[in-house]
C-alpha cells in the first residue's frame, strides 16, 4: 500500500510570501493614513464652519463680531492683585456658545468674574474645563490629552481655534509709536482700575481686547480677512523646545517689533525680533507649553493670534513668543502663529465664514494683508 506524499513550504517559498505581504501593506499603509488625515482635515474645515457660522448669527444679533477679551470685574478688595483682573477674561469662544448648540455651558458663565483666577475660578470652574469638541482639532494630537483639566491646573490644553488681531504686535502702550497695543488700558466695567488717560486698546484685525468690530468694520472686505485659524496646543507630556508646538517667554531683547502694525514697519526690524525669539527658543530658554490652554481665555496664544509669522514656519519653529515675564506662561504674547497639522498648511476661516486652506508657502506680505482689516491692500486667492 503506498503513502501519498504531502509536500509543504519551502523556507524560501515563507520568505517570498511574508515579503509580498510586507510589500502590500507598505503600498496600503500610506494610503490609510493620508484617508484618515483627509477626514481629519475635513472635521477640522468643518470645526471653523461651525465658528464661523455662529461669528454671523451673532453679529445679526449684535451688529459686531464679539470681543477678542471680555470685559468683567472681580470683587473690590483684593489685596495681591488689583481689584480688575484682566488676564483670564472671556475668549470670543464663550461669546459665540449659545450660537453654537453650547447655551448651557454659556449659561453657567458668570461674565462677572473672569474665568481662571481666585473668586473667578470658584464662580465659573466648570464651564472654564469643560471640554468642547468643536474646538478641537483631531489632527492636533496633543489637544485634550488625559481628558479634563481640574481647576486652577494649566493642563491640559484644550483650544485648536484662534481669532485675528492682524498684524499688531503691541501688547501694551507702544513707547516706539506712542500709541496702543491689543492689551492697552483695561477698560473697567465697574470703575475699580481704570487705565492710562486717552488710551484705547487696538488692533489691525477683526479681534480686540475689550472692543467689537462689524462687517462695516471690515473694509479691506470680509473674504479677504482672516478671522480664526487653527493653532496647535502645546505639548503637555514634553515642555521643552524639541517641539515646534510649544511657546517662549521673556524675550526682551524681541520687543523692537512691538508696534501696532507690523506691516507698517521694515520687515528686517521684524525678523531681527523673531530671530532673537527663535534663538531662546532653541536655547531651551523660558519654554511653556501652555498655548491653546483654554477655550474660554481671552489672550494671545490661548485663543487669538497674529498673521506675522507665515503658518508652520519652520524658520521661527516656536508657536508663540513673549517679550516679557519670563517663565510666565505665553498669554499676551507679541507674536503667536498659525499651526497644523495637516501637510503642507492650515485651515483659515474667512470673515465671510468661508474656510480655505492656506498652504506654507504663503509669502510673508500676503499673510499679512490678510490679517489686516482695513488697510486697503488687494490680494487675490491666486496669491496663496
Amino acid at each position: 500500500m503506498s503513502s501519498r506524499y504531502r509536500r509543504g513550504f519551502t523556507l524560501i517559498e515563507l520568505l517570498v510570501v511574508i515579503a509580498i505581504i510586507a510589500v502590500l501593506i507598505a503600498l496600503l499603509l500610506p494610503a490609510v493614513q493620508a484617508a484618515r488625515e483627509a477626514a481629519r482635515r475635513s472635521q477640522c474645515t468643518n470645526n471653523l464652519k461651525q465658528i464661523g457660522l455662529a461669528m454671523h448669527n451673532y453679529h445679526q444679533t449684535n451688529n459686531s463680531f464679539p470681543q477678542g477679551k471680555s470685559e468683567s470685574a472681580a470683587a473690590p478688595g483684593f489685596s495681591s492683585q488689583p481689584p480688575y483682573a484682566g488676564w483670564t477674561e472671556w475668549s470670543a469662544q464663550a461669546e459665540l456658545l449659545p450660537y453654537m448648540e453650547q447655551a448651557p455651558i454659556y449659561s453657567a458663565i458668570n461674565f462677572s468674574f473672569c474665568g481662571g483666577y481666585s473668586y473667578g475660578q470658584i464662580v465659573n470652574g466648570t464651564a472654564w474645563t469643560r471640554i468642547i469638541p468643536a474646538f478641537l482639532c483631531p489632527s492636533d494630537n496633543n489637544v485634550a490629552m488625559g481628558g479634563a483639566p481640574s481647576p486652577g491646573t494649566g493642563q491640559p490644553n484644550i483650544n485648536s481655534y484662534r481669532g485675528s488681531i492682524g498684524t499688531t504686535t503691541a501688547i501694551y502702550w507702544s513707547s516706539l509709536t506712542n500709541s496702543a497695543g491689543y492689551a492697552s488700558c483695561q477698560p473697567d466695567p465697574m470703575y475699580l482700575a481704570g487705565g492710562p488717560p486717552g488710551c484705547q486698546p487696538y488692533s489691525t484685525g477683526v479681534f480686540c481686547y475689550w472692543v467689537v468690530n462689524g462687517i462695516q468694520n471690515i473694509t479691506d472686505g470680509t473674504s479677504n480677512t482672516v478671522g480664526f485659524s487653527e493653532s496647535l496646543v502645546g505639548d503637555v507630556s514634553n515642555p521643552s523646545f524639541f517641539r515646534r508646538n510649544n511657546s517662549v517667554t521673556g524675550v526682551t531683547s524681541a520687543a523692537t517689533a512691538e508696534v501696532p502694525d507690523a506691516s507698517g514697519i521694515p520687515y528686517t526690524t521684524v525678523t531681527m525680533a523673531l530671530q532673537q525669539c527663535t534663538q531662546f527658543y532653541r536655547a531651551g530658554t523660558n519654554i511653556s507649553n501652555a498655548n491653546g490652554n483654554r477655550w474660554g481665555w481671552g489672550a494671545m496664544s490661548m485663543t487669538l493670534f497674529n498673521t506675522v509669522v507665515t503658518p508652520n514656519s519652520k524658520q521661527y519653529p516656536f508657536n508663540s513668543c513673549r517679550d516679557q515675564c519670563g517663565g510666565c506662561g505665553p498669554d499676551d504674547s507679541e507674536f503667536s502663529n498659525a499651526q497644523s497639522n495637516h501637510p503642507g498648511g492650515v485651515n483659515v476661516m474667512f470673515c465671510d465664514g468661508s474656510v480655505r486652506f492656506v498652504k506654507d508657502t504663503i509669502g510673508p506680505n500676503i499673510w499679512m494683508a490678510l490679517g489686516t482689516k482695513a488697510n486697503g491692500e488687494v490680494v487675490s486667492s491666486d496669491q496663496y
